[in-house]
């Protein structure tokens, strides 16, 4: 997904005034490695952000990327690819039998302030529509319509280069899941990195001023230095709001669960032993807290796989909650339901 870091390092290479490009799937059929909307971006040291899905199929993409970075243009290119093993022009070498239309844009000083602008909706998660033309980037803004991820091109093919003559791609932005970290530990750093490569915007907060686990996070917008008894006023209610608590000491656990737990999210999940979790269950049931309440927080956090290190409690907690968004579907759809909206988004 084209989350915020991807963009913000656009802008950050463009403002310096060094070009980028843009590999997108626009479309897909079969079995593939990702879907539409799988996006990464290149920039002129063969730094990659994101993915497109790996393989011989990323690998040839990257290089038509970097010799368009290396000879200024062209603006865009449409780059078919079949996976089905055969020696045809479209062939990518890989052999899981689907399809792909992949869109490489080439990003330069023309695009700043687009890109700069666009950056400053995203951080304050304003849902816009990006719209990618031959040789054109713009967005618009959405109204509550539904997600849109949506790719058009014309029947007759460019003689000379074979791809079409005109074509369009539309990918709703600004409305991903939104993860809220309270602590900034190694786990929290661990988590945040893996949460980046599933398209979460993420915050991340810890009332200890100068954590290194804190500096070193380049993947969530960090807030140290804050109380605790204000978290509430940094974590909105919201159906695409997760929240992980995972603090440097019980009382502050605690503190933010009290704070926390009568409020609307999609998770809230709590990091500790089986023994810290009944301990503090019973001094919040003592104060009034109802068991129907304490039931809805995930903890332990995470799905029991014997995880030891900060890198295998992230992956733990992300495949919690990755079963959460997949599996049990959205609040008013039945399981069918949400496979569908998820193959089609």
């Amino acid at each position: 997904m084209i989350n915020l870091r991807l963009w913000n390092y656009a802008l950050r290479e463009l403002s310096l005034g060094r070009p980028v490009c843009l590999l997108i799937i626009t479309a897909a059929t079969g079995s593939t490695p990702n879907g539409p909307g799988a996006a990464m971006l290149l920039d002129q040291k063969g730094h990659m952000i994101g993915t497109i899905g790996g393989g011989s199929a990323e690998h040839s993409l990257a290089e038509i990327a970097k010799a368009m970075l290396r000879e200024g243009g062209p603006r865009s290119r449409v780059i078919h690819m079949n996976h089905n093993g055969s020696d045809d022009k479209d062939a990518s070498g890989m052999i899981c039998s689907g399809s792909q239309t992949f869109l490489i844009h080439y990003l330069g000083k023309q695009e700043l302030p687009v890109i700069r602008e666009l950056c400053c909706l995203l951080r304050e998660e304003i849902a816009v529509r990006l719209v990618l033309e031959p040789g054109r980037i713009r967005f618009v803004h959405e109204n509550g319509e539904a997600p849109i991820n949506r790719w058009w091109e014309s029947a007759g093919p460019n003689c000379n280069t074979g791809e079409p003559l005109d074509w369009c791609y539309e990918l709703s932005l600004g409305t991903l899941d939104h993860v809220y970290i309270v602590g900034g530990g190694h786990v929290s750093l661990a988590l945040s990195r893996v949460l980046d490569q599933l398209g979460f915007n993420i915050s991340v907060f810890d009332n200890r001023e100068q954590v290194p686990t804190m500096q070193a996070n380049q993947w969530a917008t960090c807030h140290s230095g804050m109380e605790y008894g204000e978290i509430t006023s940094f974590i909105p209610e919201g159906q695409r709001n997760w929240v992980c608590i995972m603090t440097f000491g019980h009382q502050y656990d605690e503190a933010v669960l009290r704070l926390l737990v009568n409020r609307k999210y999609r998770y809230l999940g709590m990091l500790g032993s089986k023994s810290k979790v009944a301990s503090l269950r019973q001094h919040l049931l003592a104060e009034g807290i109802s068991a129907d309440a304490l039931d809805r927080v995930h903890s332990p956090i995470g799905l029991e796989i014997g995880s030891v290190t900060p890198e295998e409690i992230a992956i733990s907690i992300a495949a919690e909650m990755i079963r959460i968004k997949r599996m049990e579907g959205l609040v008013s759809q039945d399981f069918e339901q949400a496979r569908e909206k998820t193959v089609e988004g």
